[in-house]
């Protein structure tokens, strides 16, 4: 696919050079995506199918090799009770973004003995049955930021993030989810981040669970 325009909100990062997008165009998707029969491409969109419907299904893209990153798409829900970005890398997974209808949180995964599970932070949010929406998770070295806009946005940092992301997955629990403009842009950290972040912590801390 071209080269995406990088409009919207960047909290964290500025997009660098393009890595990779997939507006999912029949005849044109990139046969990187690993689609089985819980997932098709239909009306220029990636759709789980109601294959195994009680199912938790992946799909993913195969050759990944992302470290410092912007990754951004489109998703909504069509039924589904929880849909998740997987990322891996070094031995197993590094963070994981999951969306619920009602919030959004960032966890990091276990490690063998060298790191345990944590939750970096969760976002209240009201993810409206067939509305579109767009997610942004921003990674440089140890940090991450995962958002939907300037206001509702999760902030974390943790050694296990700074990996070489080799795993890339969607994960959907339930039928009925849509994903759309997949993006990823090499991360600029910018230079006021240093001072931003002390805001976005205390943000993320006063309000409610």
């Amino acid at each position: 696919a071209g080269e995406p325009v990088a409009r919207g909100h960047f909290l964290m990062c500025k997009p660098g050079t393009h890595v990779f997008s997939e507006t999912f165009t029949p005849g044109s998707v990139s046969d990187r995506w690993g689609i089985r029969a819980h997932y098709e491409i239909e009306g220029g969109m990636l759709k789980r199918t109601r294959h195994e419907p009680e199912a938790t299904a992946r799909t993913f893209l195969k050759g990944a090799a992302f470290h410092n990153v912007i990754i951004r798409f489109d998703f909504r829900f069509d039924g589904a009770s929880e849909i998740r970005l997987m990322t891996g890398g070094g031995g197993g997974y590094n963070t994981v973004t999951q969306i619920s209808p009602r919030h959004f949180q960032v966890n990091t995964a276990k490690r063998n003995n060298e790191f345990s599970p944590s939750m970096q932070g969760e976002c209240a949010f009201h993810f409206k049955e067939g509305k579109w929406y767009t997610m942004t998770v921003e990674f440089h070295d140890d940090e991450v930021l995962a958002h939907v806009d300037k206001d509702h946005f999760v902030v974390g940092r943790h050694p296990i993030i700074n990996t070489e992301r080799t795993y890339l997955a969607f994960q959907v629990s339930g039928s009925g989810a849509a994903f759309d403009n997949f993006s990823v842009w090499q991360s600029v950290l910018r230079d006021d981040w240093q001072k931003r972040r002390t805001g976005f912590l205390i943000l993320q801390a006063a309000r409610s669970p």
